[in-house]
């Protein structure tokens, strides 16, 4: 069974946020009440065609983009695969011409710098990450130092779930302008971006193919 689930969400201190009472699993909608308590922060999600991920409102300078997805696989592959920076190709939209500048392959550890190259509405782009935080099998941390945004620190955590792996992205960002860029074109962007992401890695990790290469540089 697949299950994924995405939202984006309102980050603040002070304010009170209304909690989800509901998931996408599988592609459907479904009463999940368990999720309001380990998301209290989170506004609402969207239905399935915007791929899972929510809506949100800015109320501090932070956004706050969250997603899960369980793949079924053990917790040292997953890890190993997402791990491997020269993976990130693969689960990233064709369109955003995403290349790994640094040479490969890329040793992971705390303090790692990876360079990146893409195009962003036809702007080509440099992006550079540094590893802030790294604790295998279980998350890393990478944070931009320069590149699209103002803000960006992905904390990608896993968890090993009924016989797989629970896959958790939480990423705090923030944009040039604020909300009205964020309205316009921020958020379609990463709505699109992690529908893409999520139906890569279902794909790769889909039972019906070989189990893909593995294994941190």
């Amino acid at each position: 069974m697949w299950k994924r689930r995405c939202l984006a969400t309102w980050a603040g201190i002070g304010l009170l946020a209304l909690a989800p009472a509901w998931a996408i699993v599988n592609g459907t909608i479904v009463s999940e009440a368990r999720y309001a308590a380990r998301f209290p922060w989170a506004v609402a999600l969207v239905g399935k065609e915007s791929g899972g991920v929510c809506t949100a409102q800015l109320i501090a300078p932070d956004w706050v983009l969250t997603a899960e997805q369980w793949i079924p696989h053990p917790l040292e592959q997953v890890f190993d695969f997402f791990s491997n920076a020269e993976n990130l190709e693969k689960i990233t939209p064709p369109w955003l011409h995403f290349r790994i500048m640094t040479p490969t392959p890329v040793s992971m550890h705390k303090g790692t710098l990876i360079d990146y190259r893409l195009r962003m509405r036809m702007i080509p782009l440099r992006w550079r990450t540094e590893i802030r935080d790294w604790n295998p099998p279980f998350s890393f941390v990478d944070e931009q130092l320069s590149g699209p945004y103002r803000k960006w620190v992905h904390t990608h955590t896993f968890e090993a779930v009924d016989g797989g792996t629970l896959c958790k992205d939480q990423v705090v960002y923030r944009v040039p302008l604020g909300r009205i860029v964020h309205e316009i074109l921020v958020r379609r962007d990463l709505e699109t971006i992690f529908k893409y992401r999520q139906e890569a890695i279902r794909r790769i990790f889909s039972e019906a193919n070989p189990i893909p290469a593995m294994g941190t540089p």
